[in-house]
């Protein structure tokens, strides 16, 4: 099993007395993907396109994972 590259997120995680929203979450959760290395993974395990006018697997899958996840969380929740 490889390590995880350790990676500097592109924004600052503070504490806030705001109201926040069911996604809060989700960036973190896409940052774990992104630093899995899963687009690569994608990439390289689903086949290519097959004519000019179509979507690599990464367009669809990462926005369904991350979608899946939030609606997961929910769930748990009890929402």
């Amino acid at each position: 099993m490889r390590a995880l590259a350790q990676m500097v997120l592109p924004f600052k995680i503070e504490a806030t007395d705001e109201i926040l929203t069911a996604n809060a979450g989700l960036v973190l959760f896409g940052e774990f993907v992104h630093g899995l290395g899963f687009k690569r993974w994608l990439l390289q395990e689903m086949p290519k396109p097959g004519s000019g006018h179509s979507y690599e697997a990464t367009a669809y899958v990462t926005p369904l994972v991350l979608m899946l996840n939030a609606q997961c969380s929910m769930v748990v929740a009890g929402r």
